[in-house]
């Protein structure tokens, strides 16, 4: 993948900024949040999108009234609603990404403290992750967590009431996105599905119980395969990954400028590895095909039908293809979760392994 570190829309960063800092103050107040770890993307549904689903997933987002059902109303992840919910999350996400490759965390505020942690230490740290593996883990799934209550809170208040067509305009538009987080709005803790849809929740007691298995030497040594904790270095980086690509996606597909994938395979892949691990590409993109509509811009942003599915598909399969390529990454280069941390600190660095051994991934 490229250009992982993009940031924000800059439009988007104005709204959203000031609106997880309203909602992440305003939890800190109210004891419901304090029984949960929110996590974006990690084993959600919507982030482990199959590729089998998504044709029929958007044909139903293009069936009659679909576009006028309430936010709340739908259970699929390529709605117009819960895919906006992804876009803003994978923004915040990518933000947060850029902030660790530049060393710029600006998140938690001097004098935080987080689950009984850190109180706050990142100054110390250079404004990034700690030379320590375990403690770089650790500090990692603690900054995600922080900023995932207040970023879940934000869009627990902004997309429920919306209509799948008001979603529609802002997926396909980023300037449209509206901040309904204004004076005398009321914020909403209660959990919405499309939202639910690409963040896991866990118990405090098994957040906490995560949290103390990265701080073993022996963790850091399990494989990128082990998916048992969701906090896990590896895990981040799948959700950096894709937080990177949807980014990206938000602010190219209402413009006629999505590129279409190359699906060259990996090159001179060992036995055992990569695709031998059942991961695979189509032997051409699904949105081949697509290519005409997603390059006509007045098209993507009429609101219609027809290009809810299309918008719809575009995003599945971008969702499932980083999926792909990311356990490509990872199962070519038989990483480790101390190797998840350090393609966190120096994206590409698998990547310039596998080169290193004549071994070749498609770049998007």
């Amino acid at each position: 993948m490229v250009r992982q570190h993009i940031p924000l829309h800059l439009g988007a960063l104005m709204v959203l900024s000031a609106a997880v800092a309203t909602a992440a103050q305003a939890s800190e107040t109210i004891s419901a949040t304090d029984g949960h770890f929110h996590i974006p993307f990690a084993s959600s549904s919507g982030a482990n999108l199959q590729p089998d689903a998504i044709d029929s997933l958007a044909r139903e987002v293009g069936s009659p009234g679909f576009l006028q059902l309430k936010a709340e109303d739908s259970t699929n992840p390529l709605a117009p609603c819960a895919l906006l919910s992804a876009v803003i999350t994978g923004a915040q996400v990518n933000y947060l990404f850029y902030e660790l490759i530049n060393k710029s965390l600006q998140t938690p505020p001097f004098g935080s403290n987080i689950f009984g942690k850190y109180d706050w230490k990142q100054v110390l740290w250079g404004g990034g992750l700690p030379d320590d593996p375990n403690t770089a883990a650790d500090a990692l799934a603690r900054i995600t967590v922080y900023r995932a209550w207040g970023l879940n809170t934000v869009l627990n208040t902004h997309i429920p009431g919306q209509t799948q067509a008001r979603c529609l305009e802002q997926l396909t538009d980023p300037q449209r996105l509206e901040k309904r987080q204004g004076a005398g709005t009321a914020i909403s803790l209660e959990h919405q599905l499309p939202v639910s849809l690409f963040f896991t929740s866990t118990s405090k007691a098994d957040g906490h119980a995560h949290l103390a298995q990265l701080e073993t030497l022996e963790f850091l040594a399990q494989p990128a395969s082990d998916r048992s904790n969701p906090l896990a270095p590896c895990t981040m980086l799948r959700g950096l990954r894709l937080g990177a690509r949807l980014n990206e996606d938000w602010q190219t597909v209402g413009t006629g400028k999505l590129p279409i994938p190359d699906n060259a395979l990996l090159l001179n892949l060992p036995s055992g590895n990569g695709q031998g691990s059942g991961t695979t590409l189509p032997a051409e993109s699904p949105l081949k095909p697509l290519a005409s509509r997603l390059q006509d811009s007045a098209f993507l942003r009429s609101g219609s039908p027809e290009a809810a599915t299309v918008v719809a598909q575009a995003f599945g399969h971008e969702i499932a293809r980083t999926g792909q390529l990311t356990e490509m990454l990872l199962d070519a280069s038989k990483a480790s979760q101390l190797d998840c941390i350090n393609e966190i600190r120096a994206p590409s660095t698998l990547r310039m392994r596998l080169l290193e051994q004549k071994i070749s991934l498609p770049l998007r």
